[in-house]
């Protein structure tokens, strides 16, 4: 028995079907991105777009705040994602009025 059959037992044919559409969704996503000229942007390059660490980068992901893609054990994030969450995050100027 190989170790490729290992990682597979015990998980349904529905399962690993659903497993592989979410991750040909994803990546679909990452690709339509790719071909449209799109800037992507990994954790690396989100941290230092936004000044923020690890964990908050994380925190913003896991409260929703910060929309993502996610194939394997990578985020991506589309231009689209950094936009929506400047644009919510936006505080208006209230001294002006």
């Amino acid at each position: 028995m190989s170790m490729e059959n290992d990682f597979y037992e015990g998980q349904s044919t529905n399962g690993l079907i659903e497993d592989f559409c979410n991750a040909v969704s994803a990546l679909k996503s990452v690709v339509t991105s790719v071909v449209q000229c799109k800037p992507i942007y990994n954790n690396k390059d989100m941290k230092a777009i936004l000044g923020v660490s690890d964990k908050l980068l994380m925190k913003y992901r896991d409260d929703g705040l910060l929309a993502f893609s996610k194939v394997g054990d990578k985020f991506w994030y589309t231009q689209q994602n950094l936009d929506d969450f400047i644009a919510h995050n936006a505080q208006v100027a209230y001294a002006y009025d």
